[in-house]
């Protein structure tokens, strides 16, 4: 991309940044030009406005980036602890149709279907994740409102077959998790859905409320 459009500017986030956000930049070979660390929407947002305006980036929290052939590192940011005040994603911005398109994601089935996360962050440690390093280890969470909502959107708006949750662990609250599958049921959304989960909060409640709610 730089080498066909030099002006541009290229952000890149998610683990490797976020853990070592210098050398990211500093070995791209002049290809990268800021790292966002942890969460990015209010980092990107204030970088944007930042370079639309002219102004240092200096104090942009959660942001490292080069200037004069440095590279600079700033403080993070605080984590977002209230989901919902964060829009829905743009998809309208994206060709949708290459992410509702039919696959196997769901084993065993062929279902046009798109993703959506319901919370942020995992309270385990487990020595094969770096999601941590990204969202945290705090749970947050959208409102169950909130979540029902994003649902009904999806199937209305891109009339999906199925949808994934992308929560690191989905039933790390068992009541939540009750309280989403009685919301899906009183609003009659009647879809295919799949979550990752952790064993230890399993409950035989909790499964039968999910398997009668789609999952």
């Amino acid at each position: 991309i730089k080498n066909l459009i030099p002006e541009v500017k290229i952000a890149v986030g998610g683990v490797h940044p976020s853990v070592m956000p210098k050398e990211t930049i500093a070995q791209s070979h002049g290809a990268l030009d800021f790292s966002i660390m942890e969460e990015g929407e209010l980092t990107m947002a204030d970088l944007c406005e930042k370079l639309e305006k002219g102004l240092s980036l200096k104090g942009v929290q959660g942001l490292a980036f080069k200037e004069k052939g440095r590279v600079s590192v700033n403080e993070k940011r605080l984590m977002v602890d209230n989901l919902d005040i964060l829009s829905m994603p743009a998809r309208h911005l994206f060709p949708m149709h290459w992410y509702t398109r039919r696959c196997t994601t769901i084993r065993g089935m062929w279902l046009g279907l798109t993703n959506l996360i319901a919370s942020r962050g995992c309270y385990a440690h487990c020595t094969f994740c770096g999601s941590h390093t990204v969202l945290g280890r705090k749970m947050r969470y959208h409102s169950i409102s909130r979540v029902l909502d994003e649902m009904e959107y999806l199937i209305e708006k891109y009339k999906v077959e199925a949808l994934l949750f992308n929560d690191d662990t989905f039933n790390a609250d068992v009541k939540r998790v009750m309280l989403l599958c009685k919301g899906m049921k009183e609003r009659k959304i009647d879809i295919k859905w799949h979550c990752q989960c952790r064993t230890t909060p399993v409950t035989d409640g909790m499964v039968e409320a999910m398997v009668k709610a789609g999952c």
